[in-house]
């Protein structure tokens, strides 16, 4: 079977966890024929990523929260504006 990864979100546990399925799938004979991740414009990809995954990556703009200043909680109405 043919499969496209979507990720929502670059968070390294997401993106950790694709990796592993992608081996997982590979090893029950299904091919990764792409990999989409939803990222915010302030962050990049890992390397280690875009090398493990051994498929063509996308990425598309992901709606991210917006921290307080010292980054210990999140302004919601600064989020969902």
């Amino acid at each position: 079977m043919k499969i496209l990864f979507i990720i929502r979100g670059e968070g390294r546990g997401h993106l950790t966890q694709a990796i592993s399925l992608r081996r997982k799938l590979e090893n029950d004979g299904h091919e990764i024929v792409g990999v989409m991740v939803g990222k915010s414009n302030t962050r990049d990809l890992p390397e280690y990523f875009t090398e493990k995954i051994k498929s063509p990556v996308v990425t598309f703009y992901s709606p991210n929260f917006i921290l307080s200043s010292n980054n210990k909680k999140v302004h919601l109405l600064s989020s969902i504006f």
